[in-house]
């Protein structure tokens, strides 16, 4: 795995420490684990399908939700990354 370097330098986990574990356990077909590791890989990876989508057929129903999408990932990131300071620290 890549080490992270914000964790380097500040000495503690950065909002995305741990996704790089969790789409190792999904490629594994471990999608608990991975749950249980980084939990917002679902919603990040639904964004990833959701501009892929985008790019391939341009249209502004799909920018509209991809957007709504990009919103909802990063409040749960940000969610998921103060439960995980909070409780784990």
């Amino acid at each position: 795995m890549l080490p992270c370097f914000f964790k380097q330098l500040i000495g503690f986990d950065c909002i995305g420490c741990g996704m790089q574990r969790a789409l190792a356990f999904i490629l594994r077909g471990d999608f608990y684990s991975a749950l249980q590791i980084y939990p917002a890989i679902y919603p990040f990876l639904v964004l990833v399908v959701g501009v892929v989508t985008q790019v391939l057929r341009p249209g502004e129903k799909i920018a509209r939700f991809n957007i709504r999408l990009a919103i909802f990932t990063a409040i749960s990131m940000t969610i998921f990354y103060i439960y995980k300071l909070t409780f784990i620290f």
